[in-house]
This record gives C-alpha cells, structure tokens and sequence, in this order.
C-alpha cells in the first residue's frame, strides 16, 4: 500500500488560496513507507489532521496503531509531526520545504528526523530529496532522492507511481531502494488504494521488512 502523503508528511496537490484544516481517519491492511512494512503485513487504524495557512505554510500531526510490529515488540503506536512551506513559482511549478519527526513508542530505536526538498512540475508530477541524521535510529545519516507520478485516471480514480535510491552511511556504508505502484478510487470522502511496494536485498535486511508487500487503505475525510 502507498501512505497516503498526509500521513507520512507531504502533499502532492496545490495548497489552497484560503486556510484549511482538515483531518482523516484511515484503515491500513498494512502500513507502508518507502516499500518498507511498518506492521509486519498487519492491520492498523491511523489518524491524521493538518493545517494550510493562505501563505504557504502548513503543519500537521499523524499516527497510526497496530497490534503487530516487525521487531520483538507486542504492538506499533507512531506519531508524526511535521511543518513545512509551499511556494508555487508558476501556474505549473512550485517548491516544498518541511521537517518532520517520527516517533515509534514502543519500538526504541525506530525513531527518526528528516528534513524535505521537493519540486513540483505539475500537481501530479514531483521530485524529492531527503536528508535524515538518524534513519530508523540506525545511527547513519541517510539522503533519498525519489519520484512520485499521480495521474488521474478519471473523475474518480487515479495511479500512483513512486521510487527511490538513496545512500546509508555510518556502519551501513550501502545504497538503497525502493519502488511502488498502485491504484485508487474515490467516491465522496472515501478515498481507497491498493498498492504493491519493493525494497531491495539491503533494505530487506536494514528495515526488518519483506521484499515485496500488498497493502490496502481506506480514508475518510472527516472534515
């Protein structure tokens, strides 16, 4: 499954020309980021709610709860907080810059900050780059470059297409990777999405995940 970017940080659409705050409540049958399965392929309930401010800022907070984990532990809680800015060049063009942080309360040495820099050419087409000092707690600084393509489909429904490569230093000293496609649908505030994601073989190792993961999502927007 593909996270939804309010969930794991940054959106893909324009931001609004007025402030907007908005919220979602989400069902995973697994949760997803980077090809990397956060719940050892189990269910979880998230939640997530942000702010767009006229200006071009915006911040949020997001979580999600599982009974399962990847690691020794009984469950996995998150909660991510993230604050950024939109800037549109042109009618077509525009950049994101944000900082978020990642907290796994009951897996120790999962938590992570990262800073974002993302060009978009379009409001289905951008390119990102991504720094983060401590990974997943692996004790390396990490640098992503990755894509993302969200063409629409129809009225209703839309792909979506990601990947990434990107470089662990420290004990590591190995490149990464990852790749993800999928389909959605939305139907009035129902949004859901089927995905597949892949990692490669140091990933796999790295992350505690499976190489290949299919994963289901299903999002309300509250308000």
């Amino acid at each position: 499954m593909l996270k939804r970017c309010s969930l794991l940080l940054f959106a893909w659409l324009w931001q609004p020309a007025s402030a907007e705050l908005s919220a979602e409540v989400h069902l995973f049958s697994d949760v997803v980021e980077r090809g990397q399965s956060l719940t050892d392929g189990g269910p979880a309930l998230g939640v997530s709610a942000s702010y767009d401010a006229p200006a071009g800022w915006f911040a949020g907070l997001s979580g999600f709860y599982s009974n399962e984990s990847p690691l020794d532990a009984s469950r996995t809680r998150n909660w991510n907080a993230f604050v950024g800015w939109f800037h549109e060049l042109d009618r077509d063009r525009a950049v994101e810059l944000s900082v978020a942080r990642s907290r796994f309360l009951d897996i120790s040495n999962w938590d992570y900050t990262e800073l974002r820099g993302s060009y978009h050419l379009n409001p289905e087409l951008s390119a990102s780059l991504t720094w983060s000092p401590d990974y997943y707690g692996r004790d390396a600084d990490s640098v992503i470059v990755s894509g993302n393509w969200r063409p629409e489909l129809s009225v209703s429904s839309y792909l979506l297409l990601a990947g990434g490569v990107g470089y662990l230093t420290g004990p590591w000293d190995t490149s990464i990777y990852y790749a993800e496609a999928g389909i959605g649908y939305r139907a009035g505030r129902f949004d859901v999405s089927l995905g597949l994601s892949a990692v490669d073989e140091e990933s796999e190792r790295i992350f505690v995940t499976g190489r290949t993961t299919f994963a289901l999502r299903l999002s309300y927007l509250v308000y």
